[in-house]
């Protein structure tokens, strides 16, 4: 399917299932519900809440979805292989160092490029995924999820200033939406003044003021700066959650998302469904926007 849309810009939908999760289902329905989703929505990115680790190839549409699986081997990501590719960050597993709470074993953070359509194909983004399975953050415990989500935040900004490219967050986090914009706040802040003060050490050779040091790093910046996008749903009903768990994505802001929204899957699927519980669930959908880039000048 071409995602390139008349605006000028790839797009990259992904599609979020933690707000309609799985475990609410039979597990002999688990299987016709994704297939059924990823037929219907053909998203190019699928996150999984981590409650279905095994899933046989006629669960998911042939020669299409690829899985990415943490070391525990829950599948936690669904790509479509024509066009999207993980591959696992082996090199960078430092970035965990003094991260409390945060097994590197139970996260699938892949790094992830993505391609344009075939036959003619080229990368047109790179960026980090770090997915989170549902049980990571705990119930009735605000205290230690905040700690949490705040070592999750640095291990996301510490992967975006080591890699040179940014950070999306996917998954379940169970905080209210002002405790996630209060925490990314603080982080930012404090992860900018340690960025500025290291850069700032490195352009004083050339006579720089730490004011210029802040302009001209600015776009190194938005990798780590990060941002919540923020799902608002009309019926403003998660019906998996606690009213007071935010539906959203986290993002650097360099990467260009839309607002995401609630897909009722029964709508989307129609005559397709038949069990109550999956035309009653709703999924949470994102789109990524990627500037095309324009043709080389070889001059002449």
């Amino acid at each position: 399917m071409d995602k390139v849309s008349d605006m000028g810009y790839d797009t990259v939908t992904i599609v979020s299932m933690n707000s309609a999760r799985m475990d609410s289902l039979p597990k002999h329905a688990r299987g016709g519900y994704l297939n059924q989703l990823l037929n219907g929505i053909q998203p190019d990115i699928g996150v999984l809440p981590g409650d279905n680790p095994e899933l046989g190839n006629n669960v998911l549409p042939e020669d299409k979805y690829g899985q990415h699986k943490t070391q525990e081997h829950n599948t936690l990501l669904l790509f479509d292989v024509n066009r999207i590719c993980m591959d696992k960050q082996e090199q960078n597993r430092n970035v965990f160092n003094d991260l409390m709470g945060l097994d590197q074993l139970q996260l699938a953070w892949p790094e992830v490029t993505v391609s344009t359509p075939k036959p003619c194909q080229t990368v047109v983004k790179t960026f980090s995924l770090v997915a989170i399975p549902h049980t990571l953050f705990e119930v009735d415990n605000s205290r230690n999820n905040e700690l949490l989500l705040v070592n999750l935040i640095t291990l996301s900004q510490r992967l975006a200033i080591v890699n040179g490219t940014p950070v999306l967050i996917a998954g379940e986090i169970r905080l209210p939406m002002q405790a996630i914009r209060n925490i990314i706040s603080k982080q930012n802040q404090s992860t900018q003044e340690a960025f500025l003060k290291g850069a700032h050490q490195y352009f004083k050779q050339f006579n720089f003021l730490p004011s210029m040091t802040k302009g001209s790093t600015r776009d190194k910046q938005q990798l780590f700066k990060m941002e919540p996008i923020q799902c608002r749903r009309k019926d403003s009903v998660v019906k998996t959650w606690s009213p007071e768990h935010a539906d959203c994505f986290i993002a650097s802001k360099a990467l260009e998302m839309t607002e995401p929204k609630g897909i009722n899957v029964g709508e989307t699927l129609g005559q397709q469904v038949q069990m109550k519980a999956i035309r009653e669930s709703c999924v949470t959908k994102t789109e990524m926007h990627i500037p095309v880039r324009p043709p080389k000048h070889h001059g002449g």
